[in-house]
């Protein structure tokens, strides 16, 4: 009688999780000019500009160390990184997702700075 209570338990939970997998309400568009904001002043700060990294997106050497993406355009950037928050991310950010993207490094200022440029606060 447990057993079959935890399965069902379990196969609710499971299509829960599948469920908060879309991004239907979120234009990505818009969340990936935030997120530019909030990373890089919108591809003018720092100097991953110079790679056309507008997101600090990184990827792992030969060596397996992580190091910086180096894109031909930001508009590459911004498609990458458009796909990467669908594969990892799937929803409007929340601090969970903040602290998961920014490495738990200034999440709730992040948070902050996506939001105001999402929603025009």
């Amino acid at each position: 009688m447990a057993f079959e209570k935890w399965k069902k338990v379990a196969k609710f939970k499971k299509a829960k999780v599948v469920k908060a997998k879309t991004t239907k309400r979120v234009d990505m568009d818009k969340l990936a000019r935030a997120v530019a904001f909030a990373e890089s002043g919108n591809c003018t700060k720092w100097d991953w500009v110079e790679k056309n990294n507008c997101f600090w997106i990184m990827q792992w050497d030969s060596e397996w160390q992580r190091e910086l993406k180096e894109y031909s355009t930001k508009e590459e950037s911004f498609e990458d990184f458009k796909k990467l928050w669908k594969e990892k991310y799937w929803w409007m950010p929340d601090l969970k997702k903040a602290i998961r993207y920014t490495w738990n490094e200034r999440p709730h200022e992040w948070l902050w700075i996506v939001n105001k440029y999402y929603y025009g606060k």
